[in-house]
């Protein structure tokens, strides 16, 4: 099977993924390959990225098939939604 780690921004990560495994639905806070890039040393100091660096610390990444049914894709939506739905967005970073 083929899939790709759909990364969703939320306020709390782990618990929204805990929430997606109890229903049946795979989902991590880690396990990819996206990082922030490090600035090569003639680069230094290199300018602060709390937006990315918020980004991701907040993220849930959902497996994704290019041939998840609708029928699936609608049942993740509506886990989702009752797991955030008290759930504010994470503050924005301060600049």
């Amino acid at each position: 099977h083929n899939h790709w780690l759909f990364p969703i921004v939320v306020g709390e990560p782990q618990r929204i993924c805990d929430v997606l495994q109890a229903n049946g639905i795979d989902s991590s806070t880690g396990s990819t390959q996206l990082a922030l890039v490090t600035p090569l040393p003639s680069e230094l100091p290199a300018p602060p990225t709390p937006r990315a660096e918020r980004m991701l610390k907040h993220i849930c990444y959902i497996p994704v098939t290019g041939h998840s049914p609708d029928w699936l894709l609608r049942r993740i939506v509506n886990v989702l939604a009752k797991a955030t739905s008290d759930m504010p967005l994470p503050p924005p970073p301060k600049l």
